[in-house]
């Protein structure tokens, strides 16, 4: 059940309508994925991505190619060039850049896993409002198909 939509639902600068999460500045510490990928010529087979580097490390990569093999990923192809479907295969798929971070995640207790983290945090766009600012009840409201925050980033009145 959905309570009554309130004025104050519909602001970032008040408790009861900024994202929980970022509390309403768009932005968290997250994984940057420019200090992830920081050259998109590459491919992944080149060394696109930056922490898949090393003795080491480089085996994540590795395994990321070997699998990637058997779905037809392009792993020769420039991270540029990719698809958004392939690009969020390289970060979402088994074997790939997120599931690399969650263990890097799960050794912080390691020094050097620390100082790795470190390298690829920034601020990144809030997975739980897109950047909206607002809390997900003011986002479910819509007017024409449309919630407040594709108003908000829209340039020109209708």
């Amino acid at each position: 059940m959905f309570e009554e939509p309130q004025p104050n639902l519909f602001s970032f600068n008040n408790p009861l309508g900024a994202c929980p999460t970022c509390e309403g500045f768009s932005l968290v510490l997250g994984i940057d994925s420019d200090l992830v990928i920081p050259d998109k010529r590459l491919s992944v087979y080149e060394g696109a991505v930056a922490p898949w580097k090393g003795e080491k490390l480089g085996k994540w990569k590795d395994a990321f190619v070997r699998s990637a093999a058997k779905d037809n990923f392009p792993v020769h192809k420039p991270i540029a060039d990719l698809t958004r479907e392939q690009y969020n295969y390289l970060w979402r798929t088994r074997g790939g850049i997120n599931d690399f971070f969650k263990e890097v995640e799960q050794n912080l207790y390691k020094v050097q896993y620390r100082v790795l983290l470190s390298r690829y945090r920034g601020r990144t766009t809030c997975p739980d409002c897109n950047g909206y600012r607002l809390r997900k009840e003011a986002l479910y409201v819509q007017v024409g198909g449309k919630n407040i925050g594709s108003f908000a980033r829209c340039r020109h009145v209708i």
